[in-house]
């Protein structure tokens, strides 16, 4: 009989246990990580002016970092209006670019969050990556607990190309285009990540060699050798019907791959 009424409790408790990590979980669950975007606002041959922007999401506080690599000095931080408008007090250190600060109510306005000026020594283009954000906080605050949350931040490429997933057929060709915040005697790369499926040249232009999946990436970067960017294009070369049918009805398999 004890030990039929331990049992009973032991289960009792655990149903308990699992309801309100339920409970817990299901509150903590209510709110998606935010997602930020930095993007540039304005380049020169002296200085940049970079925003990061909410892309999507809410939260009470953030304590974050514009982190620049050498050869970028802050000058400035500057909030955006929507910002100014909240009823909340944030602070930020131009010195080390910390940003730190709590809204009384959930933040979501979508836009400009906060902008930020470096000066350049040099004339090196900016390229994604020279600025990136640290996250050190960001949270909710809600019945006296704190919903601890994991944003994302993505960066700017200064190159893009006319595709970045392209399917096509054994023996078919395509030629990419690129386009980059680059000056005009920078030098560009293509690589293909798996000849026996797809080679490129000098030229972007991309031709089957083989069936499988590869990724050709365009690099551009100074004379100097420095990086300006990069992007890349996935290939998911297969055979096409007529391809088959000379591949399995006409044994084309002897002569045609």
């Amino acid at each position: 009989m004890k030990k039929s009424v331990k049992k009973f409790i032991s289960i009792v408790l655990c149903a308990i246990m699992m309801f309100a990590m339920g409970a817990i979980a299901s509150s903590a669950a209510t709110y998606a990580n935010p997602a930020f975007e930095l993007v540039v606002v304005s380049e020169s041959s002296s200085q940049v002016t970079v925003s990061l922007n909410l892309v999507s999401g809410k939260f009470n506080c953030a304590d974050f970092t514009f982190v620049a690599k050498s050869g970028y000095t802050c000058k400035s931080i500057t909030q955006s209006s929507s910002v100014g408008a909240a009823n909340g007090m944030f602070v930020a250190n131009v010195a080390n670019g910390k940003v730190s600060g709590a809204f009384m109510n959930l933040y979501s306005t979508k836009g400009s969050f906060y902008t930020a000026t470096f000066s350049k020594s040099g004339s090196t283009s900016f390229k994604s990556g020279d600025i990136t954000v640290n996250f050190s906080n960001c949270s909710i605050l809600e019945k006296g607990e704190t919903i601890v949350l994991s944003p994302t931040v993505a960066y700017p490429s200064s190159v893009t190309l006319s595709d970045t997933e392209v399917a096509m057929n054994y023996k078919d060709s395509k030629t990419l285009t690129y386009t980059a915040n680059a000056p005009s005697n920078a030098i560009v790369t293509w690589t293909s990540s798996d000849e026996d499926v797809v080679t490129v040249d000098e030229n972007g232009k991309v031709y089957a060699a083989g069936t499988g999946n590869a990724t050709v990436t365009c690099t551009v970067t100074t004379p100097a050798g420095v990086v300006i960017g990069e992007a890349s294009c996935d290939f998911d070369v297969s055979y096409s019907v007529v391809q088959w049918i000379i591949i399995i009805v006409l044994f084309g398999f002897l002569w045609y791959i």
